[in-house]
């Protein structure tokens, strides 16, 4: 082991005599630690581990009636780096007349997630997220995609685009419990 430390720093050594290699070298390694500390401290991997709440708000779908529409979700993720899996369940929706419906028990739709993080260097990270939930008669799939958080409140804000009747709409999760949840109002 010691040999082999003697013999890398032997080369390194050799290398950086020749011409002006020091240089480059050194300013390699500089580029090299900049942008560790740019990827390890100033755009950190985020830890979405434990339980999260999201509420998704449907504006564009084949189906009438869920336009307008608010579903509420309570998210059980683990978080392993760039890789998330976890489950959700469907615990309330707002229909657009302001009606709350709570779903508690069996009628709660439970879905299974699979996702990952798109690592950014100099832009903010992506959160990629699917989940696939058992409907009444099919399965069907929601992709999310988180492209920014707001820092104070600790939201992650993004769009949703699902399978049930082609929804497509916005999407906010956060740590806490959303006030206009049906059970909550």
């Amino acid at each position: 082991m010691n040999s082999f430390f003697s013999e890398t720093l032997s080369l390194i050594s050799k290398y950086g005599n020749e011409s002006n290699n020091y240089g480059a070298l050194f300013s390699a390694l500089t580029v090299v630690f900049i942008i560790y500390i740019i990827n390890k401290f100033l755009n950190p991997t985020p830890n979405l581990s434990g339980v999260i709440y999201m509420k998704s708000i449907t504006s564009i779908s084949d189906f009438n009636p869920y336009i307008g529409l608010t579903v509420f979700h309570t998210l059980t993720l683990s978080s392993n780096n760039l890789l998330i899996t976890g489950t959700s369940e469907k615990t309330g929706e707002i229909d657009k007349h302001g009606f709350g419906n709570e779903k508690i028990g069996k009628k709660r739709t439970l879905g299974k997630i699979n996702g990952n993080i798109e690592k950014k260097l100099f832009s903010r990270n992506v959160i990629h997220v699917m989940i696939i939930e058992g409907g009444t008669t099919r399965n069907s799939t929601i992709y999310i995609s988180f492209r920014r958080k707001i820092c104070l409140t600790k939201k992650y804000i993004g769009t949703f685009k699902s399978t049930a009747a082609d929804s497509m709409g916005s999407v906010t999760c956060q740590k806490k419990k959303f006030s206009e949840h049906p059970s909550l109002s």
